[in-house]
C-alpha cells in the first residue's frame, strides 16, 4: 500500500510518503505505483518516463528542473541507501526560494512528489544509493535547467560534495529571481 506521510505548507504541492512492504522469509515485495492513488492524491499525475540513478557517498545531484512545455511533476523514490532530498520553490510569489528537505531511505520516507516550478536535488549519505524518478513529461535537453546547489538557503550534509561539471555551472537562485534563465 502507498501512503502519504505529509504535505509541505511552504512548497505548495510537495507531498511525501512511503510504501508498505509485504515481507516474508524470501525478502519483500513493494507496490511502487498505483495510478488511481496518484491521480487521487497528487493532482493528475501520469508518468511518461522513468529514470534510475546510482551514486556513491557524497555525490550531490541537483538542483534540476525543466522549463516551458517540458516542465514536469516528478515522483522521486529512494530504492536503496540513504539520501538527503532537497526541493527549492522557483515559482514567483512569497515562497520563492523556500526550501524543503528530508531524509529518504527505504526504512523511512521513501518517496517525494515534486511539483512543476520546483528544482530538485539530493545528496548521498550512505555508501551508495539508488533512486528512481518518474516524470509526467518527456525529458528535453533544451529545457533542462538547474540552480547552483550552494546558492539556496540550505546547509548540505557532506562538504565538499562530489558534483558533475554541469551541476557546478548552474545559475544561482538570485539569477533565477532576477529572471536570468
Amino acid at each position: 500500500m502507498i501512503q502519504i506521510q505529509g504535505r509541505d505548507t511552504c512548497v505548495k504541492g510537495l507531498v511525501w510518503g512511503g510504501f508498505n512492504a509485504h515481507e516474508d522469509h524470501r525478502g519483500n515485495f513493494i507496490k511502487l505505483f498505483n495510478n488511481d492513488f496518484y491521480k487521487a492524491n497528487l493532482s493528475p499525475f501520469c508518468p511518461e518516463e522513468m529514470f534510475m540513478s546510482s551514486s556513491v557517498k557524497g555525490v550531490l545531484r541537483g538542483m534540476h528542473y525543466q522549463t516551458g512545455e517540458f516542465a514536469h511533476n516528478k515522483l522521486v523514490i529512494c530504492v536503496s541507501g540513504t539520501i538527503r532530498d532537497v526541493v527549492v520553490d522557483l515559482r514567483s510569489g512569497d515562497n520563492f526560494g523556500a526550501v524543503w528537505s528530508s531524509i529518504l531511505a527505504p526504512e523511512e520516507t521513501q518517496w517525494v512528489y515534486v511539483p512543476i516550478g520546483c528544482a530538485h536535488g539530493f545528496q548521498v549519505l550512505s555508501e551508495t544509493a539508488t533512486m528512481l524518478y518518474c516524470v509526467d513529461r518527456v525529458y528535453s535537453p533544451l529545457h533542462d535547467k538547474g540552480v547552483l546547489w550552494d546558492s539556496i538557503d540550505f546547509k548540505w550534509d557532506i562538504l565538499p560534495p562530489i558534483l558533475s561539471d554541469r551541476d557546478k555551472s548552474h545559475l544561482t537562485l538570485n539569477d533565477h529571481k532576477a529572471g536570468v534563465l
